[in-house]
């Protein structure tokens, strides 16, 4: 993702860091598809907005529609803000926690897949798609993050925080590290709160969140920060690391594991890495959040049924899948029949365990509240402002306000 950076206006998708719209692409952001022979889309930059349209070449052949893909800065927000105000693509591409505020907002387009079309995407894809019952996308990846190594400075990737520790004391007589991530956003340090039982917002056995009810300031959470904490106070992780300078470092060769996901793959193509899953933390495993990349419909469009056929006959197959793909890695592909063909990968065969493991993030409109209260905790907690305890019990306030 250019690069997954916390939307802390939408509170969603902590995810990526928006690119910037090229000059020619810039008249599209306004268009909500007011013309009949334009099916217009809007996606976040690190993804495979290429690959799309690729595949929408195909479609304006044999339709005469022309497909424009754009990718806005900040396209959460703007969605947000064209959608309200009547306008906005036809084809809206996000990660699904961003559902609940959309549904909340009457933005998006409630879908009614048939029993075949359902059958075609894996059951955890459409979980992710449900809101209140509903479905509101079309499901096209799972994704999640993992520990992504360099072989040559870890041939055998650390299985738990310890031994990132003593990889790090021997790797800095090189001038080297042994981890590094964009740990101030929620989404990537994740995994150290879950793994002593650290969550975002209570699920009941029928799978309904209770918002009133989160883990942001409980023993596991609280664990994860503090451990967090004493790796950059005992220096064995930079302290103010962003998306950029992790990338940066990692492709340079300066460290040895960061922790990633699919979207960023293709900038190590020139390193020998391996995906491995989030090491465990006092001997209890993590598990990532795992967010399932939909494809909506704006309610305001006028073209729904021609961007239904373009997002079912033309880019959810096979063929559309590989395509993407080949633009930018897309994570755990959502369509099984593409998915069977990616496990011969064993990165992806890798990636595929861990986000059958891993907690679905939640797509409530509260989540908003929960990406932004504790990204900022873990700022004021990092940089000494408060500590782990008061920084979390305010975080808590916020969230259940």
């Amino acid at each position: 993702m250019k690069k997954f950076i916390l939307n802390l206006a939408v509170g969603i998708s902590v995810l990526w860091l928006s690119q910037t719209v090229p000059a020619e692409e810039t008249q599209n952001i306004a268009d909500t598809g007011s013309d009949e022979n334009r099916l217009v889309i809007w996606i976040n930059g690190d993804k495979a907005y290429n690959g799309i349209s690729k595949v929408g070449e195909t479609f304006e052949k044999d339709t005469g529609i022309k497909v424009v893909v754009a990718h806005p800065d900040d396209v959460g927000v703007r969605f947000i803000q064209y959608a309200s105000m009547g306008s906005g693509p036809d084809i809206y591409v996000w990660a699904h926690d961003q559902y609940g505020e959309l549904v909340s907002k009457g933005l998006i387009e409630e879908i009614t897949p048939s029993k075949e079309e359902y059958s075609r995407f894996y059951d955890k894809a459409w979980e992710g798609m449900l809101v209140n019952g509903k479905f509101y996308g079309y499901p096209v990846s799972l994704e999640s993050t993992a520990l992504v190594c360099n072989k040559k400075l870890a041939p055998k990737a650390p299985k738990t925080f310890e031994e990132i520790i003593a990889l790090d004391d021997n790797l800095k007589k090189q001038d080297k590290r042994a981890i590094l991530w964009d740990y101030r956003t929620p989404y990537f340090s994740y995994p150290l709160f879950s793994a002593n039982g650290g969550y975002a917002f209570r699920k009941d056995t029928s799978g309904v969140y209770n918002t009133k009810v989160t883990g942001v300031n409980n023993q596991g959470t609280q664990i994860g920060l503090r451990y967090l904490v004493e790796l950059i106070i005992y220096d064995h992780m930079m302290k103010g690391a962003t998306y950029d300078i992790m990338t940066k470092k990692f492709t340079e060769g300066e460290v040895a594991c960061i922790i990633d996901g699919a979207w960023g793959w293709a900038n190590y193509k020139n390193i020998d890495f391996s995906v491995n899953p989030i090491p465990a933390l006092l001997g209890k495993q993590g598990k990532p959040l795992v967010g399932v990349l939909g494809m909506t419909l704006n309610v305001n469009s006028q073209k729904k049924d021609l961007a239904k056929k373009f997002i079912l006959d033309y880019l959810l197959t096979d063929k559309g899948y590989k395509e993407m793909n080949n633009d930018r890695p897309i994570g755990v592909a959502a369509l099984k029949s593409f998915e069977k063909k990616q496990e011969a990968d064993p990165k992806i065969a890798v990636l595929m365990r861990i986000a059958a493991n891993g907690d679905l993030m939640p797509n409530v409109y509260e989540m908003s509240r929960y990406w932004g209260a504790l990204h900022f905790a873990i700022i004021n907690a990092t940089t000494g402002r408060a500590s782990v305890q008061d920084a979390l019990k305010d975080a808590e306030a916020k969230i259940i306000r």
